[in-house]
C-alpha cells in the first residue's frame, strides 16, 4: 500500500504542477490577449477652441484643432440641454458625427451648424494650416447661450432595432 501512496502523491504533486504551470500561461496569455483586444479609448487627436457667431444661424460654427495626425472616424460633437432648475441634463438635442477623413496635426476642423457642401471642402492658410470645413445642415441656431459643446471619442457601439 506504501508505493500507492507514493504514486499519488508524485500524481498530485505533478497535477498541481501543471495546474500551475497553466494558470501561469493563462495569465500570461490572457495579458497579452487583452492588451490585444482590449478598446482602449486612445488620446483624443482633437480639441475644441471656440463656437463663433452664436446669434447669426448662417454663420455660427464650432472650431477645432487636430492635436495629432489621424482620421475624424469615430469622433462625435453634441449639445446639451438645461432643466427647468438651469442645471445641464443628460439629454443631448443635436448630434454631429464626422465622417471618415485624415486630418493631420495643426489642421483646423471648423463645423457649420447650416447646410452646405459634402464632401467637406479645404483651404489652405497662411504657415501651412489647412482648414476643413464640415456643416451640420439644420436651419436654426444649435448654439444658444450657455450651451455647453462636446466632443466625443467613440470607442465601440452596439445597436438592435426595436
Amino acid at each position: 500500500m506504501l508505493p500507492h501512496l507514493f504514486f499519488v502523491s508524485i500524481f498530485l504533486i505533478l497535477k498541481e504542477l501543471r495546474i500551475r504551470i497553466l494558470l501561469i500561461f493563462l495569465a500570461q496569455n490572457t495579458r497579452d490577449l487583452s492588451q490585444h483586444y482590449s478598446l482602449k479609448a486612445k488620446k483624443m487627436i482633437l480639441k475644441i477652441l471656440n463656437v463663433s457667431d452664436q446669434s447669426d444661424k448662417t454663420r455660427q460654427r464650432l472650431a477645432l484643432e487636430v492635436t495629432k495626425d489621424g482620421n475624424l472616424s469615430g469622433y462625435a460633437v453634441v449639445d446639451n440641454t438645461f432643466t427647468e432648475k438651469g442645471t445641464p441634463s443628460n439629454k443631448q438635442r443635436h448630434f454631429f458625427a464626422f465622417p471618415d477623413y485624415k486630418v493631420k496635426e495643426g489642421d483646423q476642423v471648423v463645423l457649420y451648424t447650416r447646410a452646405g457642401s459634402s464632401p467637406p471642402k479645404e483651404r489652405n492658410a497662411e504657415k501651412g494650416t489647412k482648414y476643413h470645413f464640415f456643416y451640420w445642415d439644420v436651419d436654426h441656431s444649435i448654439w444658444n447661450k450657455d450651451d455647453t459643446a462636446h466632443l466625443l471619442q467613440l470607442v465601440d457601439s452596439s445597436n438592435k432595432q426595436v
